[in-house]
C-alpha cells in the first residue's frame, strides 16, 4: 500500500502528518554512515514528505 496516495489531508488530519514527518525523519537518519537504526518501512510511510524535508535541510 502507497501510505502517500491516502485520502488523509495534511490540513484534516495532523496525527497522520505528524506521522509522516517522524516516518521522514527516521528514512533520513538510515541515510547516515552508522544510522542509529534501520527501518525498511518508514520511507514508505513518509512517502513524499523525504524528499521534501531533505530539500530543506541539507
Amino acid at each position: 500500500m502507497d501510505f502517500s496516495q491516502t485520502a488523509f489531508s495534511d490540513s484534516n488530519y495532523p496525527i497522520a502528518y505528524t506521522a509522516k514527518i517522524v516516518a521522514a525523519k527516521r528514512a533520513i537518519e538510515q541515510c547516515h554512515l552508522i544510522p542509529l537504526f534501520h527501518n525498511p518501512y518508514t520511507v514508505l510511510l513518509a512517502g513524499d514528505k523525504v524528499e521534501n524535508l531533505l530539500s530543506r535541510w541539507q
